[in-house]
């Protein structure tokens, strides 16, 4: 279990430190399949659908904010459209407009969740956005997930009667086929149903979560599957849902182990240790129960440098240090000069005239002092008498 703390802080500090990348890139992978998605289910306008053009986009559109976002990719679609059915267009736009302004009201920092769902409906994970947006969301992040699920099943409509589109400028009253297609869309029972169903698990796991026992993470990410799961069943028994029972618990159950990694990943929680703490201060009394987050210390090592020398290097040093000093000696004696030669002579004091002294001869200054003998018998210290008195 250490091992895994110690990879998840590991992934933890790659992530801070390389958060605005990792980041751009998975909103341009995201936005590059969902232009992909939009060009081979609605793709009829060829200088649009070209590879070169969808990958500008995509570039440009990862570094821009969520809301911008979403907005270019319903203009992309709009114009797609465009090519089949000028009506159709239009009504898309309009609707998407609308739909848009009150996603941009509330969520305007969830457009990637826009755009993520009709992808994960597409690969058969659509149940991994309600759990994610109930555990690590609110309440308003219903508003881009019902979005997002009005876009998808929009798209699926589309492509299932383009033919009936691409015959409605030819029709003599092309306003009752282009009703028909409407009606598909409105009178659809599964859009709704899903809707209703993924909001519902939003709340469920929403309120769960923030109830005031253990491992209430864990336990609202196993009763939204749950609400999931039945809720499917219920659907399909009086609903056409076009969805097997088999492949929505498998889906199901694989969200939640992909939720809970995402929540493993993101906080975890020492239950054990939990301090219910209790303070007041001059308008309330707190009750305050505080659970430690487990963090793993990453292991500090030290690298030790060794340098293998031999003596070559030690003379080499040696002679250096010797020219370093006879050149630093070098230079304290020529200072030492220039200061001699800068100080200036001190005055000779005058001698008055007639007091000269007579300057001995070079001769008598040349021969030492000649010394007396001692005559013998005499001690080498005479004492004064008067000084033997003082001492008796």
């Amino acid at each position: 279990m250490i091992v895994l703390f110690e990879i998840r802080a590991k992934l933890t500090e790659l992530y801070q430190k390389y958060s605005f990348g990792i980041l751009t890139a998975c909103k341009f992978f995201l936005l590059f399949f969902a232009f992909s998605e939009i060009k081979s289910s609605v793709g009829y306008f060829e200088a649009l659908s070209k590879n070169s053009v969808i990958f500008l986009l995509s570039v440009l559109c990862s570094l821009l904010p969520s809301a911008l976002t979403v907005l270019i990719v319903l203009f992309y679609l709009v114009l797609q459209l465009w090519k089949a059915s000028y009506l159709m267009s239009l009504t898309v736009l309009v609707v998407c407009l609308i739909l848009y302004c009150f996603f941009l009201r509330y969520t305007p920092r969830y457009g990637s969740v826009v755009v993520a769902m009709p992808l994960l409906r597409k690969i058969g994970f659509p149940y991994l956005l309600p759990l994610s947006m109930g555990l690590f969301g609110n309440l308003f992040t219903i508003i881009p997930t019902c979005c997002g699920v009005f876009v998808y099943y929009l798209i699926a409509i589309i492509r299932e009667n383009i033919v009936t589109l691409q015959q409605m400028a030819d029709a003599d009253n092309p306003l009752v086929m282009y009703m028909e297609v409407i009606d598909k869309l409105v009178k659809n029972p599964a859009m709704y149903l899903t809707m209703f169903l993924y909001a519902l698990v939003i709340v469920v796991v929403y309120f769960v979560r923030r109830l005031n026992m253990d491992y209430a993470f864990e336990i609202s990410i196993g009763v939204g599957t749950g609400v999931m799961i039945l809720g499917y069943i219920i659907g399909t028994l009086k609903y056409d849902m076009g969805v097997s029972l088999v492949s929505v618990l498998l889906s199901s159950l694989v969200s939640a182990l992909l939720v809970y990694l995402f929540l493993f990943a993101y906080r975890v929680l020492r239950y054990a240790a939990a301090e219910n703490v209790q303070f007041e201060d001059d308008d309330y009394y707190y009750y305050v129960r505080a659970v430690p987050k487990i963090k793993a210390d990453m292991p500090k090592r030290t690298v030790k440098k060794v340098i293998t020398r031999t003596v070559a290097s030690f003379e080499e040093e040696d002679e250096e240090e010797e020219e370093g000093l006879e050149d630093a000696l070098e230079e304290i004696g020529k200072a030492t000069s220039a200061r001699d030669m800068e100080r200036p002579l001190r005055p000779q004091p005058a001698q008055p005239q007639g007091t000269q002294k007579a300057q001995p001869s070079p001769s008598a200054q040349s021969q030492p002092p000649v010394r007396k003998p001692r005559p013998a018998g005499t001690p080498l210290y005479e004492e004064d008498e008067d000084d033997e008195d003082d001492y008796k």
